[in-house]
């Protein structure tokens, strides 16, 4: 019978090491995401040497690398911003608080209008 519980139990470890290895697979590019995600959950705790950490997890949806962590920079910078969340307001900003808060928001948002 231990033989037996020996064969059941090896093959529970392949298993086991199958479906790691295809959860690492499948979740490898999820995973390059984390300093981003980190960023995400709490923006105002992140220090400075570690905004390029978060620009370089992002470089997928961003090429230029230098403007996004100038955007991090400034975001982290916003007092009135970082007030909101502390006072756990976290509702979306409205447009026009966008438009106010972004100069890059409001030079689209111009743009568009110019059309």
């Amino acid at each position: 019978m231990s033989e037996e519980a020996d064969t059941r139990a090896a093959s529970n470890v392949t298993h086991v090491s199958e479906l790691c290895e295809s959860f690492d697979g499948r979740f490898k590019d999820v995973f390059a995401f984390k300093p981003a995600f980190a960023f995400l959950d709490a923006p105002f705790h992140l220090i400075e040497q570690n905004i390029s950490i978060v620009a370089a997890s992002l470089k997928a949806f961003c090429s230029d690398r230098v403007s996004l962590e100038m955007e991090l920079i400034e975001l982290q910078s916003d007092l009135a911003l970082n007030q909101r969340m502390k006072s756990g307001l976290t509702a979306p900003l409205s447009g026009d608080e966008l438009q106010r808060k972004s100069p890059r928001h409001g030079r689209r948002a111009s743009l568009d209008q110019g059309r």
